[in-house]
Formats: C-alpha cells, structure tokens, sequence
C-alpha cells in the first residue's frame, strides 16, 4: 500500500512566501493561476528548499521506512537528478554543504500519467542531511505539474488524530482555517484519520458557521482551559490515539497536517511528538523559531534565519540542543503517554509547562510550519505579567532548578525594562512574583483571570498602543546595537545617568526584540516605542525619582526571592500534582 510522505508543494498567495522556500529555479517558471512549472530546454528546477527536501535524519532515524519512492505528473523529456546535502559541520551555519549526485537518468513525463521512480539505493543513503530531485528539460518545453515523495512501507503506529483549535474573537481566523481543512484534508484517505474539534471560548460561532465542524462553546478559562477541553474531548470520545493543538490565527500548508500525520505514524519511538516552526507573517521566508528549549527561559532554535538559504535548511537538521517542549501553534503528541495536564496559566507558558512535565521525545521538520505575529509585537505589560509567572514556575518545576538562574533571569526581565523606562510593565512584573508567591489558592481562585485582568489594566497608564503620526514629533532615533566607550563611562560616572541632565527631547524606538543599550537612552527624557506595522505606538516619561525608585523594588524584590526559594522548589511541584490534572480541569470545565 502506497503512503504519501510529502507532496511537492508551490507557492501560493495565502501566504506570499517566496519561491526559494519551495523551489530554486534557472530559466523555468512557474504560473501560480496553474500550479504549473514551465520548462524550455535547458532549464532547470531544483527542489532543495525548505517546503520539498526530504529529511534524511526524520525519515532514517526518527521514523522507520524501508523504501522510498518520487512520482511526478508533467509532459516533457527531462534529465531526474536525485542527490543529498549535507554538512560534516553542524556547529557552524556557514560551513560549506557537501553535494552527492545518486541518480542522473533521462525521464519521459506523459501527459495524464504518473512517471513513478523507487530509489533502489535508499538503505545507502546517509541519515543525515536533505534528499532531493532537480529536473533539467531536453525537450524542446516541458512542464511539471505535481510530485509526491511515498513509501509502500506499512506503517509502525496507528493513528487517529484529533485536532484541537481554541477561539476567542477571532472569527475570521477560525472560519479561514475551518474552511481550510474541511476543503483541503478531510479527502477520502484522511477523512477516517483526522478529526477537528473548535473549543469555542468566546461562544460567538453559529451552526452555520461551522460547516459541519464540531464547536464545544466554552467558559473563556484561556488557551490552557480551552486546550484542555480539546484533549477532554478526544481523551472521552473514539479510538483516538494523538491530538493536535492550533492557535486560531495560525495559517500554515495544509499539507504540514499530512506530513505530521505521516511521522506519527511510522515514528520508532511511540513517545514521538511533532512540533511546528514558526515563521514571521510579515517577513515569511524568516523563521521566528523551529524548535525551542526551555533552560531559566526559553531559548528558541535558528531564530531569524532565512529558510530560503540551503546551508540554512541543511543546518537546522541538527539544532545542538534537543527541544523539550513544543509551542501550542502546532503541536502533536500521543495522548497515551501524558502524565501530566497544563498548569492553569490561562495563557503564556502553558505550552512550555505541558511539554516539560510530560515525557514526549518532540521533534522538528522543514516544511512543517505556521505563520504568526512577531513576538515583540505581542509583547505588553500583560504578557509581561505572564510571561514572569510561567518562568519562575517553570524554573522551579525542573529536575535541578537552581537559586541563581532564578535570581538571574528574574533580575534580568525587569532590568531590561526598567531601562527602556518601562515603569508600567515594571509594575506588572512585580505583580506577577507576588502572585507566583501566594501559592496554590491563588491559582484555583484565578483560573478565568477575570479580576486579574480588571487589576493589569488599572495599572497600565503609558503603555498603550494608539495610532501616531511620526511626522509631526521631532525625535531622535536610537542606535539600537552599539554605544560608545565614551557613553559607557558618562553613564557610569554619572551614577547611572542620575546627575546628567535630561534632553527635553523624544527618543523612539522600533517595536522589536532588540533592546538599546541603556547608555543610548537614559539622556532622554521621553521614550517612543513605535511599531512601524500597524504605525501605533506609545511615549513613556523618563523620571529619576522612578528609576531610583524602581532600582530599590528591583532588590526587594530579589530578596524575596532568596528568602522564598526552598519554599518555592518544594511547593510548586506539590501544586503541580494537585492542579495540573485531569480532576482538576473536569471539575472546572464542568465536565
């Protein structure tokens, strides 16, 4: 029986993705309105790329197929090269790719027939690196119109997957992908394989809406209770044996469904979980993470890296560390093999908690991605707020969690922010521990995070984005890389900028993950933060008083931490036993 692995995928205008990440092309060109690639003689098309190389390492290693196999549809004589990439240096990027050639035959494509070719040297090949086709034409024109790589392996696992995307006001997102995977993956080979199931926490989608699909309104608990209910569902109802979560404003390849599907199904180790890259909506050949480890904060792998590059795509074939965790934009795993539920984060850092109390073997793959919103985008003194709980939580709940990593990294987010004279989100940081040190009640009594959220926004005066038109403020522009010898020793001997006078003048600075040096700053006695997407933006008031003050909190802050720290390393894995479970969440999912 023949098992589709990977199609030959084309670029498309969902996306808008250039070309290089599906194909590399010389003379021959491709007509989006056909699916089509058309060839004179002499050109050439080379599938290297991000979207239609084959991983040796996913399918020698992870997976166990015993044979593979290329067909192609198209018209035309054509030289077929088969030939792997591969780098004897993983450690460096930029270290030069070795190129083998295993096939070099002259092809007949037939109008309305399927050329198919079995790779006779498969059990040769390396396991590692990408494995890939090029066609060169020799007839007069050609065209090429679909490709398929496949194996007649039976497969090792069963499974039935289900599909979990949570909803909250984002009706033309979720209605998108609905539509998307109605039309595009139930055909008749998935149909029986693959289920979605929409956890409806706004309540707003109407029968109609939903196509068919089922939707489960739900009590808006976040993305960690909506989730939940997903995996309540599919754990309660069928023979399903993984589930998927999605956010509701991912867009991604159908086709990265398919392919997840497929590695789940012949994975070697039963414990395998695929987790999805992501890659940035507005710059889409960049990816913003493909695979992450969380270590005192999470550290996400081959960060702003151009998927369009070859030595790029070979690279992230071995990340030097092993991702131990998978973030919830894509992500699919054995429903058998988990311990543990999501700690009740309602959002942010659920994911990160899910994965690193469950004992899944997560892996990556080229061309298995969602596009989404840069995250320095997303960032405000809420997600701040967030992002602070989940990392003294999830540094505690380690294996060896250690009092100055947790000392560092706390130190470190509210320095950088302070700094940038964040004073609000500074505010919300200092929030987050005390609440992180209330302890379990404070948990089971914030689970829908409603008076929370009534409590963030009184304290957020500056930091909220409005339109502004940049060309009625006279500003200055950071430099956001580099400060000077000079400045460093102005800033210093000038107790931290406190007996230099301010600049009645405005600094701006992009919306980005990039943080000035502080030496390029603190003249200034305001601060514009500016997103050049959307044009919005906020100003925030430079004041000694605050930052003296601000400095002082800092240290209290980390005191408490010291004195806290053998009470937080014994009762947050006793909290995590008594709520990140399934009693806990039936019970408030009222199910």
């Amino acid at each position: 029986m023949k098992t589709t692995l990977q199609k030959i995928l084309y670029p498309s205008l969902a996306f808008n993705t250039d070309h290089n990440a599906y194909f590399r092309t010389a003379g021959a060109y491709f007509i989006l309105s056909e699916k089509r690639i058309n060839f004179h003689q002499k050109d050439e098309i080379h599938f290297n790329t991000y979207y239609n190389s084959i991983s040796l390492t996913m399918w020698k290693q992870t997976c166990d197929i015993k044979n593979l196999n290329l067909n192609l549809k198209g018209l035309g004589k054509f030289f077929l090269r088969i030939s792997v990439a591969k780098k004897n240096n993983y450690f460096d990027a930029h270290s030069p790719i070795d190129t083998i050639n295993y096939e070099n035959i002259e092809i007949q494509l037939n109008q309305n027939e399927t050329y198919q070719y079995t790779l006779n040297f498969f059990e040769q090949l390396p396991d590692t690196g990408i494995l890939y086709f090029s066609l060169v034409c020799i007839s007069e024109t050609g065209f090429l119109d679909e490709g398929e790589w496949y194996t007649t392996t039976k497969s090792k696992n069963f499974v039935k997957l289900g599909i979990v995307i949570t909803h909250f006001n984002r009706k033309d997102y979720v209605l998108n992908a609905i539509d998307r995977i109605k039309t595009q993956l139930f055909d008749e080979y998935y149909k029986d394989k693959i289920d979605l199931v929409i956890i409806d926490n706004s309540q707003n989608l109407t029968k109609e809406e939903s196509k068919g699909i089922t939707v489960i309104p739900n009590e808006n608990l976040g993305g960690s209770g909506g989730f939940m209910r997903g995996l309540l569902h599919y754990k309660d109802n069928g023979n399903f044996t993984h589930v998927q979560f999605m956010d509701d404003d991912a867009s991604f390849e159908i086709d990265a469904l398919k392919r997840a599907y497929s590695i789940l199904a012949y994975a070697k180790n039963p414990k395998t979980a695929v987790s999805g890259a992501l890659l940035r909506e507005d710059i889409p050949y960049l990816l913003i993470e493909q695979g992450a480890k969380f270590k005192n904060g999470c550290i996400p792998f081959f960060a702003n890296t151009d998927i369009r590059n070859e030595n790029i795509i070979v690279h992230t074939e071995h990340p030097l560390f092993k991702p131990n965790y998978g973030a919830w934009w894509f992500f699919a795993f054995p429903i058998s093999y988990i311990q543990n539920f999501s700690f009740p984060f309602f959002v942010r850092g659920d994911d990160v908690n899910f994965s690193l109390s469950n004992d899944f073997n997560i892996v990556n793959n080229n061309g298995i991605a969602c596009y989404g919103e840069n995250f320095a985008t997303k960032e405000s003194p809420v997600t701040l707020y967030l992002d602070i709980r989940n990392n003294l939580i999830n540094q505690t709940i380690q294996k060896k969690p250690s009092l100055s990593k947790l000392y560092k990294s706390y130190k470190s987010f509210y320095k950088i922010h302070l700094d940038l004279k964040y004073y609000d989100s500074i505010e919300t940081i200092r929030l987050g521990l005390k609440d992180v040190l209330k302890g379990e009640n404070f948990w089971i009594e914030n689970v829908d995070m409603q008076s929370k959220r009534k409590e963030l926004a009184k304290i957020i005066k500056y930091e909220k984005p409005e339109t502004i038109d940049l060309t009625s403020i006279d500003y200055d522009i950071v430099n956001p890389y580099f400060s000077s010898r000079k400045k460093r020793l102005k800033y210093k001997f000038s107790i931290c900028g406190l007996l230099t006078p301010l600049k009645n003048k405005i600094l701006l600075k992009e919306k980005n993950t990039v943080y000035p040096p502080k030496e390029n700053i603190y003249k200034y006695k305001y601060i514009l933060t500016y997103n050049s997407l959307n044009k919005k933006g906020f100003i925030v008031p430079n004041s000694k008083l605050k930052n003296i003050k601000y400095y002082i909190l800092m240290y209290q802050d980390l005191f408490k931490i010291i004195f806290k720290y053998r009470w937080l390393k014994k009762e947050y894995p006793k909290i995590m036993k008594n709520i990140a479970t399934e009693k806990f969440w039936r019970k408030n999912l009222k199910i």
